[in-house]
């Protein structure tokens, strides 16, 4: 048996409060899209559990979508995909709708293009006792998953599992129609396009997600115009980009020496991230995965896991032969300013970088071409740390590597 399994994980966070999510019982984390390829091989006798042949007629490789994903009247906001201050760079982007906090809200989710809905998850996020997450297959290539749904169809409901379950299913649905209504939080979407490569250099490592793809490639004129609309993001793609991976290069990610990553999920405590801001695109970002996971890594209750490194310098201009680096950094921000949902915009960060305080200082050293060298040194309070202090890596070092396990 040969099974080709296309995958989607999604996790939000609190906007408002710049927190992040940590367990299932807290986040919303949409589950994985199975697509059976069929039997084949050179065993002897028949395959003693077949499974079902998805017989429906997907279109071959890539299509145009002729619906929005949610209903865009009732969207403010659209957060385009690549944050890092969350476990992984975020492979999805973000609806935020006028009905945020509503009891029951009417903002419909609706299918992009005709195909069959295979999956239904329900679970419980950080801010409902019940939620959906709904994976949808629409060619032989493409999928889409949607996170935070708050109520399904009928059609789609009457196959959904008890709160705690995740339902295969073969639902076919028409391009347009409503599969679902919108939760009290921002709406997830991910969409997943195999024909593509990898935006990160070892998919294996990186979890279920790892051929996320920018939203406005698969619309045309008039609706690609009108989700752009939506977007504070400047630099293209406007809905964002996954994966920061330069080969050779310090951009992207690294795991520590001597873990193992693969695994169903991504694993942050063995990651670090050098790359881009998702709506700054132009400010340079480290995350520790690792100190993600100890929340001990704080100074005055400030996250210590996201920063923004001074003087911005491009990670993929970083190599081996730039030698030893120091960079001074202090916690990223959300990039947004205004008050939400009325009236936000992109926040002028010009003069960050004199106002801010530097809260950590890394030694960075690119070994090779697959090795760094990196060593964090926090401020032990608000006043901030000065560089001169950092002059070389002590025992505390880590090596990361691209590939920690080839």
């Amino acid at each position: 048996m040969r099974r080709e399994v296309l995958a989607v994980s999604l996790l939000r966070r609190n906007h408002g409060s710049m927190s992040t999510v940590t367990a299932w019982g807290r986040i919303a984390v949409a589950g994985l899209l199975l697509i059976l390829v069929g039997c084949g091989g050179d065993s002897a006798g028949p395959d003693p559990d077949p499974e079902p042949v998805d017989d429906y007629p997907y279109p071959v490789g890539k299509v145009v979508f002729t619906h929005p994903p949610v209903g865009l009247d009732q969207v403010f906001f659209y957060e385009s995909m690549g944050a890092l201050y969350t476990p992984f760079q975020e492979d999805h982007g973000g609806f935020h709708h006028f009905e945020t906090g509503s009891a029951q809200p009417t903002t419909p989710v609706i299918a992009p293009a005709a195909g069959q809905v295979l999956q239904i998850r329900t679970h419980e996020s950080h801010n409902s006792p019940q939620e959906y997450a709904i994976g949808l297959k629409v060619s032989t290539t493409i999928d889409l998953l949607w996170g935070h749904v708050g109520r399904l169809s009928p059609k789609l409901a009457a196959q959904a599992g008890p709160l705690g379950t995740t339902r295969d299913v073969r639902i076919p649905v028409e391009a347009g129609e409503v599969i679902g209504y919108v939760a009290r939080t921002a709406l997830d979407l991910a969409v997943n396009d195999r024909s593509r490569p990898a935006p990160v250099l070892h998919p294996e490592f990186y979890g279920p997600n790892p051929y996320a793809v920018p939203l406005e490639d698969y619309y045309e004129e008039p609706l690609r115009s009108q989700i752009l609309a939506l977007t504070l993001r400047e630099a293209p793609p406007r809905t964002g980009r996954m994966g920061f991976d330069v080969a050779g290069t310090l951009s992207g990610l690294w795991y520590l020496e001597g873990s193992d990553p693969r695994g169903p999920e991504f694993r942050p405590e063995v990651a670090v991230h050098f790359g881009y801001h998702h709506l700054q695109a132009h400010r340079s970002e480290f995350f520790d995965g690792r100190a993600w996971v100890d929340r001990t890594a704080t100074a005055d209750g400030i996250s210590l896991w996201d920063f923004w490194i001074k003087g911005s310098p491009r990670m993929e201009s970083i190599t081996p032969a730039s030698g030893r680096l120091k960079f001074e950094m202090y916690p990223s921000r959300f990039g947004i300013a205004g008050d939400w949902p009325d009236d936000i915009w992109l926040e002028d960060i010009s003069t960050r970088d004199q106002e801010s305080t530097t809260l950590s200082v890394l030694l960075v050293e690119m070994l090779d071409a697959e090795t760094v060298r990196i060593e964090r040194f926090d401020a032990i309070d608000p006043s901030g740390i000065d560089p001169a202090d950092v002059t070389d890596f002590t025992s505390a070092a880590r090596t990361y590597r691209r590939n920690p396990v080839g």
